[in-house]
């Protein structure tokens, strides 16, 4: 017996697949613009660091955090991870003030070189200055060494509460970041 074949035109199926790869080029390209104007539409990339992710650095502080916001003494830090090769644009925080009365709350971006020396504060946000009660936002667009390096360095926030009153409440922090062009 004679075994048939069906014919097999390979220069057909080659081409076909060329023009299969052709189109695929074509819609990854198109992709990539898109792409593109989306990252520069977006809104700046932003992480919030909120009261229950700060850690006490004292087994003698006193706290009372939750989903509303934190009121606390002494000293308090959440470590972060922002992308490598970030910029950090500025870092804001929120208190809220019911009484409008004089208090300190000290905000800090800090680093930690993963080997010495170097390290140091990249931004800082101080809330003392009595006003309205109220919400109370500040910011700091000063930064210090803004690119992020986490091959060399880690990156915590920290927050001093210089006493534990329950009329002024840490309601968030966040760290705007943008990436290179």
């Amino acid at each position: 017996q004679m075994c048939i074949r069906d014919s097999y035109n390979v220069n057909q199926t080659l081409t076909e697949l060329l023009s299969r790869i052709d189109q695929l080029n074509i819609t990854l390209t198109e992709l990539q613009s898109r792409i593109k104007t989306l990252e520069t539409l977006l809104p700046p990339n932003k992480i919030r660091i909120l009261p229950i992710d700060l850690v006490p650095k004292s087994d003698l502080s006193h706290y009372d955090r939750g989903p509303w916001g934190m009121i606390a003494d002494g000293s308090y830090f959440a470590t972060i991870k922002l992308p490598d090769g970030v910029v950090v644009k500025n870092m804001s925080a929120m208190v809220y003030d019911k009484l409008s009365g004089p208090y300190q709350i000290k905000i800090s971006l800090n680093s930690i070189p993963k080997y010495p020396p170097g390290g140091g504060t990249l931004a800082s946000i101080l809330f003392n200055d009595p006003g309205a009660p109220g919400l109370i936002i500040k910011y700091d667009d000063t930064i210090d060494n803004p690119i992020i390096d986490n091959k060399n360095y880690d990156y915590y926030v920290e927050v001093w509460f210089e006493l534990c009153d329950v009329n002024y409440e840490l309601r968030w922090i966040e760290i705007e970041y943008e990436y290179q062009s």
